[in-house]
């Protein structure tokens, strides 16, 4: 007797259903991505499978699953928690035995862009774009921006040993800046970090940041160094070390282009930016002891195309130590010979002064005096002024007064004779508590 296809069926149930297979399988999984350190909650569908409590699901390492809901044997909810640092790219998501090939993407919600130079010795801009709209940046700061700087305070970037990623402007979905890098700076991951306590969120770049190794250029004292910039904000890192100590060491950068802003940061001999000298196109600095420093080309407008020059060059200062007392122009300390640093040097209260004589000859009419203070402490605040040879007619305005030590030049000396520079305490900002420093005085 002949035996029908449906009695066929009927009498086989585990091979085969009426031609339909009865594999288990994960269907579906949505949403099918998530960024770097996010909270989601995803739901997992399921073909012919028997989920129950107790069923586990797993989206890979640096993804938690916190919690599973199963909501039908064929539809689960896992609440998951993505970790900062986790490796972007596809996922495989594993129910129970049930795997689900790629199904699960992972993804930095920001990219960083530089334009300048990534390299060990350099200066760039930066840009951070945010694609979590649900996650803006917090852009909550102090300052207005005209008379007091803005400070973001709810939002700083975490960055790679000798990177510092310094924020000008906190847009909600953008960041943008300025990136200084150590000479000694190495690869390493990105984090911005943005809100506070339990809004605090954590935006991993998923990818290290690569800064390319590079050594600087030697200056040779008084020859031009010679280079192009080829991009804008391009950087090139030099160093320069000045004969002896005291020294005193300067710099000069030009531009074969009438719209370049050239300048040149300082650093000593730890090559960190923290501890920078001085930034500008004319720069000078007191070396007390012997050593190298760097110096780095960088275009603050951003000019591109164009050639620019480097010369360095150092001289023997003469060191005479401070005597008191010295605030009146009938028992100024002498500047015996230039360039002069008068060392070891206080300012008592806020209402001290201390006067230093300079002779002009015939030789340096039309000539600049040109001052500088400095020391080992960064927060004695001084304020400086050039006077004629009665102390009182002034030669040119005070120092500006917008930092700590001051870098003052006078008008060109009209005549022959005796000239005064007058350091005082700086009205508004003096602390008693920092009150020493060093003067280097010469002619320009």
């Amino acid at each position: 007797m002949r035996i029908g296809y449906l009695a066929f069926c009927l009498a086989l149930p585990s091979l085969v259903a009426c031609g339909s297979s009865t594999d288990d399988s994960v269907s579906g999984v949505f949403p099918s991505s998530a960024f770097l350190g996010r909270k989601l909650r995803v739901e997992v569908s399921g073909d012919a499978t028997d989920w129950k409590n107790g069923t586990t699901v797993s989206f890979g390492p640096g993804v938690t699953v916190d919690k599973v809901t199963v909501a039908s044997p064929t539809a689960l909810f896992a609440e998951v928690t993505i970790a900062a640092d986790a490796a972007p790219g596809l996922r495989d998501v594993v129910v129970d035995k049930n795997v689900m090939k790629e199904a699960f993407q992972l993804e930095s919600a920001i990219t960083l862009k530089f334009r300048g130079t990534v390299a060990q010795g350099s200066i760039a801009t930066f840009s951070i774009n945010n694609h979590d709209f649900d996650t803006p940046f917090d852009d909550t700061a102090t300052g207005d921006g005209f008379f007091t700087p803005l400070e973001y305070t709810n939002t700083f970037v975490e960055a790679p040993n000798g990177v510092k990623l310094q924020i000008s402007s906190i847009q909600p979905y953008t960041i943008t800046g300025t990136a200084f890098f150590d000479t000694d700076a190495v690869a390493g991951p990105v984090v911005v970090n943005s809100g506070l306590d339990a809004d605090l969120v954590k935006s991993s770049l998923g990818t290290d940041l690569a800064v390319t190794p590079r050594t600087a250029t030697t200056l040779a004292a008084n020859t031009a160094a010679s280079g192009m910039v080829p991009e804008p904000f391009a950087s090139t890192l030099y160093d320069f070390t000045p004969t002896g100590s005291p020294a005193l060491a300067t710099f000069l950068a030009t531009a074969t282009s009438q719209a370049a802003e050239p300048g040149v940061a300082i650093l000593p001999a730890s090559g960190k930016f923290e501890d920078m000298l001085g930034y500008g196109a004319n720069q000078a600095l007191v070396q007390e002891t012997a050593g190298k420093v760097y110096a780095i080309y960088f275009d603050n407008g951003g000019g591109s195309g164009y050639n620019f020059s480097l010369r360095a060059n150092s001289a023997m200062l003469t060191p005479a130590a401070e005597v008191e007392p010295n605030n009146a122009i009938a028992n100024a300390g002498t500047a015996t010979a230039m360039p002069y640093l008068m060392t070891g040097a206080t300012l008592s209260s806020v209402s001290d002064v201390d006067w230093i004589k300079v002779t002009a000859t015939a030789a340096d009419v039309g000539k600049k005096i040109r001052i500088m203070t400095a020391g080992n402490d960064p927060y004695t605040d001084t304020v400086v002024q050039c006077f004629q040879s009665n102390g009182t007619t002034a030669l040119g305005g005070p120092s500006s007064d917008q930092g700590f030590h001051e870098n003052h030049t006078s008008p060109g000396i009209p005549a022959a004779g005796i000239y005064y520079v007058k350091i005082t305490a700086s009205q508004d900002y003096f602390m008693d508590d920092h009150n020493a420093y060093i003067a280097a005085v010469w002619l320009e």
